[in-house]
């Protein structure tokens, strides 16, 4: 008999365990995403506001320069909410798409041999 046919596992237990498999790939992708897009966020906030304070202090216009920073800074939390990925896309998609798509890509690729 062959390994799907035994009496213990049953004919139905190896489509179940790959369909469970790819249910977790599925949350396993989910999660790096959420967790990519987090770092990003964050990376883009303590960035620019070192940016910030480096030009601020040439320029003696620290009010004007830390208004920007507050309003980045601002709209890195919002982005935060998944309610608004598609902005997140459209305004960090050059760093985050084409890393998720190529890992997408290439999950689908092994899970389906």
């Amino acid at each position: 008999q062959s390994p799907t046919q035994s009496p213990k596992l049953g004919l139905h237990s190896r489509s179940s365990s790959l369909s469970e498999i790819r249910h977790n790939v599925k949350y396993d992708y989910q999660l790096l995403y959420v967790t990519r897009k987090y770092a990003i966020l964050t990376a883009i906030s303590i960035l620019t506001t070192w940016i910030l304070i480096i030009f601020s202090v040439p320029m003696a216009s620290v009010l004007g320069i830390g208004s920007i920073d507050s309003i980045i800074n601002g709209w890195c939390i919002v982005l935060f909410d998944v309610k608004y990925n598609q902005i997140y896309l459209k305004l960090c998609g050059c760093i985050a798409k084409s890393e998720w798509n190529e890992m997408v890509t290439n999950n689908h690729r092994n899970i389906n041999r």
